[in-house]
């Protein structure tokens, strides 16, 4: 992603994606993939929606969503991890259709400065 200043840096984002209205109700931008970034999706999934217990979460194999402090908190409100097997993009095709359709459009806006992720409004 580039800034207006043309600096070239990696803007990573996570998404929780409802399965049943494939609306994205949590996300999370971060210069970094480590666990704190879906955490901060899964965090604000938790507080806009606050799931039944029992709900399933599905994920890919990715070691943000593996990580014992991701587990732990969907253990914490009663949520069932599932994740789908190597090999196996099928299960993940919404969430991949989101990033293939949509994202490109935010990588277009012209963004002030990386860091905030502020967007140029003129």
């Amino acid at each position: 992603m580039s800034t207006k200043s043309g600096e070239h840096q990696w803007l990573y984002l996570a998404v929780v994606m409802d399965a049943a209205s494939r609306a994205v109700v949590g996300w999370s931008m971060a210069d970094h993939l480590r666990t704190e970034l879906a955490l901060d999706a899964l965090d604000m999934t938790l507080a806009r929606r606050d799931p039944a217990p029992g709900a399933i979460h599905h994920s890919d194999l990715g070691s943000q969503y593996l990580a014992g402090a991701y587990q732990a908190r969907l253990h914490a409100h009663g949520l069932r991890p599932s994740a789908g097997r190597a090999g196996r993009c099928w299960d993940n095709a919404a969430v991949e259709s989101f990033f293939a359709t949509r994202v490109p459009l935010m990588v277009a806006w012209p963004w002030q400065t990386f860091g905030s992720r502020t967007i140029n409004a003129s």
